[in-house]
């Protein structure tokens, strides 16, 4: 699914890392990720942009309860974007390493249905 860049609203970077600067945004009335890659020479670069668009294909036929939802891809200023629903609470690592003291600790409970829920989701992707 093409998204129009131009449908997206309120964009307000949230993280950056060494291959896409993530930022939240609204698409229709809904929170979403927006990942832009920082990867500008896949255009330029053939056998890039078939993986990218690969990986794309890939996503938008993948849905599971245990997995983001794919919303679409897009390009943007020539860089390749990738939008996904938005998962309020920041990143699996701050969850569990970079709590604030006003925030209970996760109980050990909490840990395994985390693990639970990433291995089920890594299961049917691997199963795919």
């Amino acid at each position: 699914m093409n998204i129009d860049m131009n449908e997206l609203t309120d964009l307000e970077q949230v993280g950056e890392g060494a291959a896409a600067i993530v930022s939240k945004a609204k698409y229709k009335f809904t929170n979403v990720a927006v990942k832009k890659l920082k990867a500008k020479s896949l255009i330029e670069n053939g056998e890039l942009n078939k993986e990218f668009r690969r990986e794309v294909y890939a996503l938008s036929q993948i849905s599971h309860p245990n997995l983001i939802l794919f919303m679409g891809a897009s390009m943007f200023d020539e860089y390749p974007v990738i939008v996904t629903e938005y998962c309020h609470g920041g990143s699996l690592f701050e969850l569990l390493h970079e709590r604030k003291k006003s925030v209970p600790k996760i109980t050990f409970k909490q840990r395994l249905k985390m693990i639970t829920d990433i291995a089920r989701g890594m299961h049917f992707m691997h199963s795919q």
